[in-house]
């Protein structure tokens, strides 16, 4: 049961270097397992007797816990090599590495012997660099040096690349560790803009099987040309600083056929040459008072006949309403879409977006510009039949959210299953439990809902129909005198009654402390309720 000596090479620390009082890594906590058997053996010997079957069967139990942790070690210690924050602990593998004037250098050695290196770097799944203080760096001549020595790629089963902002590493160990098995790439890149360029274009000769791209670099666009000849299906681009070009957006829809899922981030599109955009009408942009549409989105075009035909989920952050217009006419196969306020009324006056079953509006950690979208416009959407999930973030500021608009969307929406509202409205209207009670009992599919209401009395309905409402989270703060012991009965009978199938109940937002108090009364009175029909 003695540890091998390639359990230490796991944590990627230096022997050499100061103790820092810190966590101890996973592969520490495994070579500890023998301390950890220690105290079962010792437990078990504490229950041994004078009794001979006693004894036996101590034995016995001592045998199968140390044949039990054999059988685990392995499996155990492998799995820790499944991410490395960086290649460190596997260099420490080779005989012909050696740490010496404050970096791994390479030594006299036998350059012929890789067996430990290739055993453990066919283990590793994913490198996710940190930015550790304590780490040593890597002679650039040792990383040159292994890559003219070995023929074959270092990490032959290196499936994710995560490159975080912020960590100082060597260009040149990034490059090495390329593998043709690489599927994910993920860089929030600080770097130069040749370094983001080069390793892209190296990624694109190496890793053929690249499917999922996701780059943040708020300083440039000059990647996107290299971006857009790679093959992808999954491809999120954070340029929130920056304009798009046209020409990166018509080299998307005519190279990424495959694209699944995409993400956009960008401070609008830069003007086009080529193509006219098909005007609105002036009678549908007084229609549209909200919309942020400006002259330099108005850029892509309408003439596109075949637009990303496999895209199921978009996401668009920033000023990136006209792309709602543009895609709308091969929209069909999009069921999951993402977008700011100000491209609602995009949405709702364009053709298309007739399979979406998902939207989401605004983002969630909110903005200062953030927008009106008006609650009544969803009633007649091409999309109202088969939505299943809207979400409203914070950004969005939704406008009349009173009793009657909650009834029209419960009929406007039948196949509505998760319904979620921002904290607050921009008209300070809001609804009661009467139309929590209407809402929830007219859309028979909802199962999750977030709404803020005006008060949390018990409500006074009466409806002969009940809810299949799961998961429940309001949200008051304007009458923290109201909840009383007597609502909290009534509303935990009205729940009892019209919410058979009720999990959780909760608040959610900055909620006074009588409302929290009296949502965990009405929570443990239904269970009590609950427990009385059911005896």
């Amino acid at each position: 049961m003695d540890s091998s000596p390639s359990d230490s090479f796991a944590t990627g620390t230096d022997p050499t270097a100061q103790n820092s009082p810190r966590q101890p890594k996973n592969s520490q906590l495994v070579a500890g397992i023998q301390d950890i058997l220690g105290c079962i053996c010792d437990h078990i010997r504490f229950q041994e007797r004078d009794d001979p079957q006693t004894r036996s069967q101590a034995r016995k139990s001592l045998l199968q816990t140390a044949l039990s942790f054999r059988a685990m070690r392995e499996p155990a210690t492998n799995s820790l090599w499944h991410t490395l924050p960086s290649v460190t602990p596997l260099l420490r593998l080779l005989p012909f590495v050696s740490y010496n004037t404050g970096e791994y250098k390479f030594v006299p050695g036998d350059i012929n012997n890789w067996e430990r290196f290739d055993h453990h770097a066919k283990l590793v799944r994913a490198v996710l660099l940190e930015n550790d203080p304590t780490r040593r760096p890597i002679s650039p001549i040792l990383i040159s040096y292994l890559s003219n020595i070995r023929k074959t790629p270092l990490l032959p089963t290196l499936h994710t690349l995560h490159i975080p902002a912020g960590v100082d590493f060597n260009h040149s160990a990034i490059f090495s560790i390329i593998s043709p098995s690489l599927k994910v790439l993920k860089i929030s890149t600080t770097y130069t803009i040749d370094f983001s360029i080069a390793l892209l274009h190296m990624v694109r000769m190496v890793s053929p099987e690249l499917s999922r791209l996701e780059i943040t670099d708020g300083n440039s666009c000059d990647v996107l040309s290299t971006i857009a000849k790679l093959k992808l299906e999954h491809l999120e681009v954070h340029l929130p600083q920056i304009q798009l070009p046209s020409s990166f957006l018509t080299d998307l829809l005519t190279l990424h056929p495959a694209l699944r899922h995409l993400v956009i981030s960008a401070n609008g599109v830069q003007t086009s040459p080529f193509g006219r955009h098909r005007r609105t009408p002036r009678s549908q942009r007084n229609a549209m008072p909200h919309s942020s549409a400006t002259a330099s989105e108005s850029v892509l075009g309408s003439n596109a006949s075949s637009i990303f035909p496999k895209l199921t989920t978009l996401q668009l952050q920033g000023s990136l309403s006209s792309m709602i217009t543009w895609l709308s006419p091969n929209s069909g196969a999009v069921t999951d879409l993402t977008i700011p306020p100000s491209a609602f009324p995009d949405l709702i006056s364009a053709d298309g977006w007739s399979g979406l079953t998902s939207l989401c509006i605004g983002s969630p950690s909110g903005s200062s510009s953030s927008q009106y979208v008006q609650l009544s416009d969803l009633v007649s959407t091409n999309f109202s039949p088969t939505l299943e999930h809207l979400v409203f973030n914070p950004s969005a500021m939704v406008t009349l959210l009173d009793h009657s608009t909650l009834e029209l969307l419960a009929t406007s929406l039948p196949r509505l299953k998760t319904l979620i509202f921002p904290l607050t409205a921009s008209d300070n209207i809001y609804p009661t439990t009467d139309s929590l009670i209407t809402l929830v009992t007219r859309c028979r599919e909802l199962e999750t809902l977030h709404l803020p209401l005006q008060s949390i009395l018990a409500p006074s309905v009466n409806i002969n129909t009940h809810s299949r409402l799961k998961h429940l989270r309001i949200f008051t703060n304007r009458d923290p005198g109201a909840p009383l012991l007597s609502s909290t009965i009534g509303l935990a009978r009205v729940f009892n009654r019209y919410l058979p199938h009720l999990e959780t109940f909760d608040t959610y937002g900055p909620c006074s402390h009588n409302t929290t108090e009296t949502c965990r009364s009405i929570k443990e009175l239904l269970y009590f309720l609950r427990e009385m029909t059911a005896n």
